[in-house]
């Protein structure tokens, strides 16, 4: 198998390993500022969602709530994380770590 040899590679993205379980997951800056804290039956899908800025011109608006924001965060050269729990109890677990945080993005 041959290795990449490309002088002009800007970047590059780490494909996660992220579980297809139920869980919580939660975005922050690399200071550990909490901007928002979701929940999913699958986590895999929901914060690939995240991560990609998935657009619905149905809709118009991006599939998950926090991808405008973190579009924005990015824009400004701040680095975003995604950090999460597999956890059966997700929702009562989200609803533990909003209280918490109380993050700016949560809409509730």
């Amino acid at each position: 198998m041959e290795l990449l040899d490309e002088k002009d590679i800007t970047g590059y993205i780490l494909c996660h390993d992220i579980p297809e379980k139920p869980g919580v997951y939660i975005v922050t800056d690399k200071l550990g500022h909490v901007f928002y804290v979701g929940s999913s039956n699958c986590l895999r899908r929901r914060i690939g969602y995240l991560e990609t800025h998935v657009f619905d011109s149905s809709s118009g608006k991006y599939i998950h709530d926090a991808s405008d924001p973190v579009i924005k965060l990015q824009a400004e050269e701040t680095d975003v994380f995604v950090h999460y729990i597999d956890c059966k109890d997700y929702k009562t677990r989200e609803k533990q770590l909003k209280q918490k945080y109380c993050p700016p993005w949560n809409k509730d």
